[in-house]
């Protein structure tokens, strides 16, 4: 049973530092490690270390959107088109 146990990771809770990170990053995505640790008012460091933590949980995910006439291929439409049974 206790062999069990030691495989599973202990749920991740979020504190208020872990809040206050998310809510700068919220309002500004790219804003630095060091702008973000001052306004929380910890070292980067901490906010690096945090921010790995809840992203290894999967908890917290960041994603980016690549727009493709910024990227050189050209303008991407995409339109819906209904699908019709043969037959």
């Amino acid at each position: 049973m206790a062999d069990a146990a030691a495989g599973r990771r202990a749920p991740y809770t979020f504190d208020d530092v872990d809040h206050a990170i998310l809510r700068v990053l919220g309002r500004e995505p790219r804003a630095p490690l060091a702008e973000v640790g001052d306004r929380v008012g910890v070292h980067e460091r901490t906010v690096a270390r945090r921010l790995d933590r809840m992203t290894a949980t999967g908890l917290v995910r960041f994603t980016a959107s690549l727009v493709p006439e910024y990227l050189g291929e050209g303008l991407v439409a995409e339109s819906p088109s209904p699908a019709r049974r043969a037959g």
